[in-house]
């Protein structure tokens, strides 16, 4: 009797899901929206006040930025930023760059900073674990993207390790750390329990979630008691990803294919839009999701719609503004040794919401020696 409710209902709200799926929501705010761009190359951010100004400069060179941020004694000799390691938390006007190395620049009332920073005022870092504790870290760690809460201002960063190994690091309060502050190692949310592996990629959604992409794990089993194996999308409950609940895997899900290695996450708050960017042999870089779709109780499912964008097999990470309409990525070239290398190529997508109807992605293009590592869209202006 059980098992035939469940086969009964599942189907209903699948049912349900496809027929809102069919029509588009109406394009949210593309308005004035303030983007941060990290250059490796010069170890500084780039900041024009309005993302329309770089849109208007589609298929040619850039504008000039209209900030520049910089700082000999905190960004100059670092290592490389995570892909998508940059944040902002807007309601404290605090932007965030998490390095590969695990070490994380916070910038204080980011949106008025211009020129050079050299005072603890305006600058500071602090790292996630000791460099010098092996203990604090996964085995030949590095650092992957980072999310960040702007309800409660949680930074969370992704690192990974040998063997396929990865947790989401969780900092409960990193605007009140001071500079050269360690953050003790202790508070994860961490895939121990579903046994996931090659974790690439998360994003925060609504009420404190996060979401999570790995390219493997153990064999999953859905309340119909169908099995199913290979890349999944986890949302999280509470400190812990759980093992049979919340999760999206299986061949409709869109998720990814044998070539899939990394992927990248993004979240708008105004749709409760999941965006994720997985590295493909074909089709389009980007699907979208509702975060409800975790909890309809069947895990194959496909994605609300595709985004309109080509094959773009460069392509290595996005950004969302959250409550604005836009969304940003940069591409990259693979090396031989360590993460890849940026380009000077930024994209841009208008309305992503409006899934495959959107307008397809414009190319903008910076300074011919920027390599672009990190974006961050300030949705709240």
């Amino acid at each position: 009797m059980t098992r035939s409710l469940r086969t009964t209902a599942v189907p209903a709200a699948l049912a349900l899901l496809a027929l809102t799926a069919c029509v588009d929501p109406k394009p949210g705010d593309t308005g004035v929206t303030p983007v941060y761009v990290y250059d490796e190359t010069s170890h500084s951010v780039l900041v024009w006040n309005d993302i329309n100004t770089l849109y208007a400069a589609a298929g040619g060179a850039a504008p000039a930025p209209d900030r520049t941020i910089t700082s000999d004694g905190w960004l100059s000799n670092r290592e490389a930023l995570a892909w998508g390691g940059m944040v902002l938390n807007p309601s404290a006007n605090l932007l965030y760059m998490v390095f590969e190395d695990g070490t994380v620049v916070r910038v204080s009332n980011a949106s008025n900073r211009n020129g050079n920073l050299n005072q603890t005022a305006d600058i500071i870092y602090f790292t996630l674990g000791s460099a010098s504790n092996t203990s604090d870290h996964l085995t030949s760690y590095w650092y992957d993207q980072a999310g960040l809460d702007p309800t409660t201002g949680t930074l969370y960063a992704l690192e990974k390790g040998a063997s396929n190994t990865s947790r989401i690091w969780v900092v409960a309060s990193p605007a009140l750390l001071y500079n050269g502050a360690v953050v003790p190692t202790g508070s994860f949310i961490t895939n121990d329990l579903t046994s996931d592996t090659g974790g690439s990629g998360m994003t925060v959604g609504s009420s404190g979630t996060v979401m999570a992409w790995f390219k493997g794990g153990n064999q999953l089993t859905d309340p119909l008691g169908t099995n199913y194996e290979g890349i999944r999308m986890r949302l999280s409950t509470g400190s812990n990803f759980a093992k049979n609940s919340n999760v999206l895997i299986g061949s409709q899900t869109s998720l990814g294919d044998d070539t899939s290695t990394y992927a990248s996450m993004a979240y708008d708050s105004v749709f409760n839009r999941l965006y994720l960017m997985r590295q493909t042999a074909s089709g389009a870089p980007i699907a979208s999701y509702r975060q409800s779709q975790f909890s309809l109780g069947t895990f194959n499912q496909a994605p609300y719609a595709t985004v309109a964008g080509g094959s773009l097999p460069s392509l290595r990470f996005i950004a969302h503004a959250r409550t604005k309409d836009w969304m940003a990525g940069g591409d990259y070239t693979p090396a031989t040794t360590g993460s890849g290398t940026g380009t000077n190529v930024l994209r841009i997508w208008k309305a992503p919401s409006s899934g495959a109807s959107a307008p397809s992605p414009v190319e903008v293009t910076l300074g011919s020696t920027v390599t672009i590592r990190g974006v961050a869209l300030d949705g709240s202006k």
